[in-house]
């Protein structure tokens, strides 16, 4: 079954087998499906007289789980305890130490035992007595009504007004905040506007961040300085070129074998801002185009090629 249906079925089970004219019960989940306990209300409430008392749960409850046959200690009397797979199967208490008659008697009544009983009692364990809150997560809460149900839906209702005044109090506070901006903005563009010597500033200002996000990812001239400063350096001049943030590009009036190819390649890709040179023929006779990519920060180079 689902765990809906077991709490179904462990409510129907406690309403038709209440043992007492005022029951208390709690149910519990358990590895075999549901633990219900009940008790005496009537009978706790005569003992405790005038004086005021919250029934916690039943003191087995406040032990450890164990598996198989065991005796507790409790804080009046004994317990008679048989656990399997994680669940409690059976139980029984005594005021005083279980005689082997009586234990034998407990035995007789679990049926199907999958451990074999012991043929004397055993010894009485002491076990420290544990928190609400390690059965407390195993407790089957009681089905939801319909006052409870009006309840959740007005504080739902009411969470839900809450959050929606607050966004629109902070949408207003945005609002208002946009348009002040706005008409500080419009202050400030009327004073430049008016003003030569700040109209100017601001020309350079956009001349110089033009400037920096043109040479962002190289520096365009200082690679082409290095370029043409190698091609002197062998002898060779350019017969064009051109730079930008493609990469440089100069066509030699030189052909393969006049200039000593493997040591120009080497000696730009040796440059801090060229990578990726590539020699090519041209289609005039004589000439050789030379390529070269702009190597960007971290050591990427801009358009290389796979090998």
């Amino acid at each position: 079954m689902s765990r809906t249906q077991i709490a179904r079925a462990a409510r129907t089970f406690v309403e038709a087998h209440a043992p007492f004219a005022d029951t208390g019960v709690f149910l519990l989940w358990s590895p075999h499906g549901a633990e219900i306990w009940y008790w005496d209300k009537a009978q706790i409430a005569a003992a405790a007289g005038a004086a005021p008392l919250k029934v916690s749960g039943p003191e087995s409850l406040f032990r450890e789980p164990g598996e198989g046959w065991r005796i507790l200690a409790c804080v009046e009397g004994y317990e008679a305890q048989y656990w399997e797979h994680g669940g409690l199967v059976a139980s029984t208490w005594r005021r005083q130490a279980f005689a082997p008659q009586q234990w034998a008697a407990f035995v007789l009544g679990v049926e199907g035992s999958v451990y074999e009983p012991p043929e004397a009692p055993p010894t009485a364990t002491h076990l420290r007595l544990l928190t609400q809150a390690r059965w407390r997560r195993r407790q089957i809460k009681p089905p939801p009504t319909w006052q409870g149900a009006e309840t959740i839906a007005v504080s739902v209702a009411l969470c839900a007004a809450g959050l929606a005044s607050f966004f629109m109090g902070q949408a207003l506070h945005y609002e208002n905040n946009a348009r002040a901006h706005a008409r500080e903005a419009a202050v400030i563009e009327a004073s430049i506007a008016s003003d030569p010597a700040l109209r100017r500033a601001r020309e350079r200002t956009q001349l110089l961040a033009d400037f920096s996000n043109a040479s962002a990812d190289g520096d365009v001239i200082a690679a082409a300085a290095d370029a043409l400063t190698v091609l002197k350096t062998f002898g060779v001049a350019a017969e064009s070129w051109r730079a930008d943030q493609a990469g440089f590009r100069a066509t030699l009036n030189v052909s393969m074998t006049d200039i000593p190819l493997r040591e120009v390649v080497a000696a730009l890709e040796a440059t801090p801002l060229l990578c990726g040179v590539e020699p090519n023929l041209s289609s005039r006779e004589s000439a050789l185009e030379l390529t070269a990519s702009l190597e960007r920060a971290g050591g990427q180079c801009h358009g290389e090629r796979g090998g």
